[in-house]
């Protein structure tokens, strides 16, 4: 099939996910080299990815720490509930 655009213009969205998924292992640009190995049209973009890879713990670190509150806060409403019930 012929396409107008091609790859090198966007990430298709299987290697969005591998990079998501594999983001915690990504330490550096070398980390890069497992997932975009087969996507021979990424390569010559492998700086420029692992640059705007570098820039997501910036926004995903809200996030977590988000996260982390809201499993706090639902743990001590859970620990409230738990010593209302014993109270009874």
């Amino acid at each position: 099939m012929y396409s107008v655009v091609p790859p090198v213009a966007f990430l298709p969205d299987f290697v969005i996910k591998k990079i998501l998924d594999n983001y915690a292992l990504l330490h550096s640009a070398m980390d890069l080299d497992q997932i975009i190995e087969n996507e021979s049209y990424l390569v010559p973009h492998w700086d420029a990815l692992w640059q705007v890879i570098s820039t997501f713990e910036a926004e995903f670190i809200p996030l977590w720490e988000k996260a982390k509150l809201d499993k706090a806060t639902a743990r001590k409403a859970k620990e409230l509930t738990h010593q209302q019930n014993m109270g009874e």
